[in-house]
């Protein structure tokens, strides 16, 4: 999975120099589908040709090495066209990247200098991995969970008991039999019982924390009793992180534990956006630290004022170009890009073109 990162590097690599960037969407369900997608490249590529038809020699001959070298790659290389997406970025030399993407994308090739960014924002903007808790009395199955719905499973925790403790309480080997203290040694094996599991928590919350790093959500599933135990014993500092999922146990398969916790960190990632745009768009009302629509938001990356760029999928899939330069203009100054989805796109575009930004600081110019 590509990261914000990665989409920086490529950008600062590529700068400045002559590729052919090419998306592929190679893997497809519908048989009738599987040819698809080479003739919509041998169309890009056509098109490129006929663009480039007037421009100087040399250009074009460095087009058709590139596209050559393309070619020579996917015969050779056809069995690594197996993800929803693949990007290539080719000189007139070589190969120069390669890259497989976890979302779907379009079939399109572009001949320009630097890498053409804007199909990877959807990729970068899927939101941030999870810690999966699934528990249970006496176990925690400890998962590692990455968008779309990569899961991972690391580890299985379980309650250890104080054989001393069962001992003298009136376990298997004990010392004297539990009737001889009545409901008094059941009420302690049952204190007991419940700090074993108490402890097993505080363990796995620190594995969970770990695993799901500084910004990843900590996601708990499993039997009903289990996961409100588990959840009181999660700091209340980091409750904006934690999620629930119902309808899961400890038998539920891998495939069913990432669809559900793909829908629920999906439903919470668009509810935060959705109210993240509505307030950027409520400070661009008021002259606070918000700009809406494409020409506002220019104005401000021309000032080096934005911390946050937010576009909507229909502003990306519609407007490439202009994404790729606001992208890169983003980039320039640091700034954070993502493309929103959901209810927090439909606001942005009935609002604000498909732009939003959230600014470093209220200009002067700006206040009220």
């Amino acid at each position: 999975m590509l990261n914000h990162r990665d989409l920086l590097q490529l950008a600062a690599t590529f700068q400045g120099r002559q590729v052919l960037t090419v998306y592929l969407h190679a893997t497809v369900e519908n048989p009738a589908d599987r040819h698809r997608w080479e003739a919509e490249l041998t169309q890009a590529l056509r098109s490129l040709r006929d663009r480039t038809a007037s421009a100087p020699h040399a250009d074009r001959m460095a087009l058709d090495a590139a596209i050559e070298h393309l070619r020579s790659w996917m015969t050779a290389q056809r069995e690594s066209l197996r993800a929803p997406g693949v990007l290539l970025v080719v000189d007139e030399r070589e190969v120069v990247f390669f890259t497989p993407i976890d979302t779907v994308v379009p079939n399109l090739a572009t001949w320009q200098q630097g890498v053409l960014l804007s199909p990877l924002l959807r990729e970068v903007s899927l939101g941030v991995p999870a810690a999966v808790m699934m528990v249970d009395a006496r176990h925690v199955h400890l998962y590692r969970f990455a968008p779309p719905r990569h899961l991972e499973r690391l580890e299985t925790l379980e309650a250890r008991a104080d054989v001393d403790v069962e001992r003298h309480l009136g376990g298997a080997n004990a010392a004297f039999h539990a009737g001889t203290r009545g409901g008094t040694v059941a009420d302690e094996m049952d204190r007991q019982h419940l700090a074993m599991r108490d402890r097993l928590f505080s363990e796995a919350m620190v594995r969970a924390l770990e695993i799901a790093g500084k910004d990843g959500w900590l996601v708990v599933a499993g039997n009903a009793r289990a996961v409100s135990a588990m959840r009181s014993a999660i700091p209340t500092s980091l409750a904006a992180r934690t999620l629930s999922v119902d309808g899961l146990d400890l038998h539920s398969t891998p495939f069913e534990i990432a669809q559900a916790v793909a829908g629920v960190t999906m439903a919470r990632l668009e509810q935060l956006d959705t109210e993240l745009v509505r307030e950027i768009i409520d400070e661009h009302g008021a002259r606070g630290r918000g700009v809406a629509g494409l020409r506002a938001t220019r104005a401000m990356l021309d000032r080096d004022g934005v911390a946050d760029l937010i576009l909507s999928e229909r502003f990306v899939e519609r407007f490439p170009a202009d994404t790729d330069d606001l992208m890169r203009h983003a980039f320039s100054q640091g700034a954070q890009v993502r493309e929103v989805h959901g209810a927090a796109a439909e606001e942005i575009d009935e609002r604000a073109e498909g732009v939003v930004a959230r600014l470093r600081f209220a200009m002067p110019w700006m206040s009220s």
